[in-house]
């Protein structure tokens, strides 16, 4: 076999062999194709929905309150000083420390002797002042005839008719009399200031003299507190002022209560105080309470320097929706369940408190707030509600769905 002929089968070797590979190939992808696994097709998943717990939204009238903290004092308070000095020699049964004293009642009185003097010798210098005044009119009355009779005679005109008629000598006696009148209407005045009495109806906190003592004009006899109105200054957030400002003419009411004594007294909101308070940036205002010790009621005394509790009704407002601060989300929305989808809304409250909002628009009567938590909230994402005996939804005992509610600051 020459070298020609061997190539010649080299080259059929290996096409024989390249086709052989082929076919084997071949082979094994249609005995897989007749012999692969049969994949079962899935049905598809339908995506779950989430439940939840709702509540209706229904319209309710509110009150709005501001709840504040306050220190009580008098509206009335006086240092009580005499006008006069001398010795006390009589003290009233009530001048003590929470004595109760009306209006015009002797508290104290000073030693009179010398006032009583100093009216006698008043009096004496006016009867002194009336009587020289009349002797002097006598003379102005002599004076006037000596001057007709010297017209008549015709004698020279006299120059200055006024000296001679004594006028200056007239007003002068008539100047004596006024000062003395002065001088005894003084000493009556000081007379009567030994007689100290209260000023308004009062209590008695503290004293400074008794029976015995000698006081000075000036020097304080007692502290007194008028029992007829006691007030105290509250502190409130000022966005809260403007509701307080327009209750209108009747003032808004408020209940105070203590700290330290279960009982409650009812006052009135005077307004503000027109300032701000430096520490805590809050506003100041004023609220009055009438009869605070109880003396014509009976009830138990609101006692100065007391530090208490208000809770003021700032207005009503009628249709309006409260929710609950723990459903509103991110502070500034809330989840409506909408044909069974999310619904997440944003809401403007115009009243907050620590327990609601009040809010008057962006939700509507009949729609279901979402009261239970969402793990991921999404935008439209598929609620439903939980089965309940009631069809779904909670039964509305809450705040928001109360006919009649209260909202408090």
């Amino acid at each position: 076999m020459n070298s020609k002929a061997a190539k010649t089968i080299r080259i059929l070797l290996k096409t024989s062999f390249f086709f052989v590979l082929i076919a084997a190939g071949a082979a094994l992808f249609f005995h897989f194709v007749q012999n692969r696994p049969e994949v079962k097709k899935q049905r598809k998943r339908d995506v779950q929905p989430v439940y939840v717990e709702t509540r209706p939204i229904e319209k309710t009238d509110a009150s709005l309150k501001v709840s504040a903290m306050g220190t009580v004092s008098p509206k009335r308070e006086i240092n009580l000083k005499p006008s006069v000095s001398g010795t006390v020699t009589s003290v009233s049964e009530h001048f003590h420390p929470g004595g109760i004293v009306r209006k015009g009642d002797l508290l104290v009185t000073i030693e009179q002797t010398d006032y009583r003097i100093a009216v006698k010798k008043a009096q004496a210098a006016l009867q002194q002042a009336k009587a020289d005044l009349e002797q002097e009119r006598g003379q102005q009355e002599s004076a006037r005839k000596e001057l007709e009779y010297y017209e008549k005679s015709g004698m020279d005109r006299v120059a200055d008719k006024a000296l001679v008629l004594r006028k200056p000598q007239l007003e002068k006696a008539k100047a004596r009399v006024a000062s003395a009148q002065a001088d005894l209407e003084q000493a009556k005045t000081d007379l009567s200031r030994t007689r100290i009495k209260a000023p308004f109806n009062a209590i008695i906190t503290q004293t400074s003299v008794n029976l015995g003592s000698y006081v000075s004009s000036q020097q304080e006899l007692a502290t007194l507190y008028g029992t007829e109105t006691y007030r105290i200054k509250a502190s409130v957030p000022p966005d809260k002022l403007d509701a307080l400002e327009r209750s209108g003419r009747d003032r808004p009411k408020a209940v105070i209560t203590s700290q330290t004594r279960n009982f409650q007294w009812t006052g009135r909101v005077k307004g503000p105080t027109g300032r701000t308070l430096e520490n805590s940036r809050m506003a100041e205002i004023l609220v009055e309470v009438d009869d605070p010790l109880g003396l014509e009621t009976g009830d138990p005394a609101l006692l100065s320097d007391e530090y208490v509790s208000l809770e003021i009704l700032a207005g009503e407002r009628r249709d309006v929706i409260a929710v609950g601060r723990k459903h509103i989300r991110d502070n500034r929305s809330v989840w409506i369940l909408k044909d069974g989808r999310l619904d997440i809304r944003r809401i403007e409250p115009f009243w907050k408190n620590r327990e609601n909002v009040l809010i008057d628009k962006g939700v509507s009567p009949g729609e279901h707030l979402i009261t239970s938590d969402i793990s991921i909230p999404v935008q439209g994402m598929p609620l439903k509600r939980k089965p309940s005996g009631n069809g779904g939804t909670l039964l509305p005992d809450s705040p928001e769905n109360r006919k009649s509610g209260n909202t408090q600051e």
